[in-house]
């Protein structure tokens, strides 16, 4: 069972998880990349926002891969956003146990570096998340 802080902390996300996602989904003039970003966004979402997901839910997350590094190459988001999604890439590519074991033993010496090993996956996800939102919410080149 979740703490009250643990609770009111969850409860905020997903408000705000939606009500962003809600404010990416307004512009009107749709294009091809504009539309697969907002699909990314629902399927990162579905992620995000229950307590806990399991590794495989993680396939929800490939149109919102395609659509980062179609953008990417195509110069819709800025190079700025390369390394951060080169960070989204290789973490999602780990298995968890490799994750698991880097963040108990290889690093137990650095707690924060630990620490960012254990999270990468969910990391990784809001890079994407990030991404997504930014594509969804440009303006359309006219």
């Amino acid at each position: 069972m979740l703490s009250g802080l643990a609770r009111t902390a969850a409860t905020a996300t997903v408000i705000a998880l939606l009500t962003l996602l809600a404010a990416s989904m307004q512009r009107t003039q749709q294009n091809a990349t504009r539309t697969a970003a907002q699909v990314g966004l629902v399927g990162l979402t579905m992620i995000l926002i229950p307590v806990y997901a399991y590794e495989h839910h993680l396939i929800w997350e490939m149109p919102a891969t395609v659509v980062a590094l179609t953008a990417l190459a195509q110069g819709t988001i800025g190079p700025r956003w390369a390394p951060p999604l080169a960070f989204a890439f290789v973490a999602l590519s780990f298995p968890l146990p490799h994750l698991k074991e880097l963040s108990t033993e290889a690093l137990a010496s650095l707690p924060a570096l630990a620490w960012v090993a254990q999270e990468s996956k969910t990391l990784a996800l809001l890079v994407l998340w990030g991404c997504c939102a930014q594509i969804s919410r440009r303006r359309a080149a006219s």
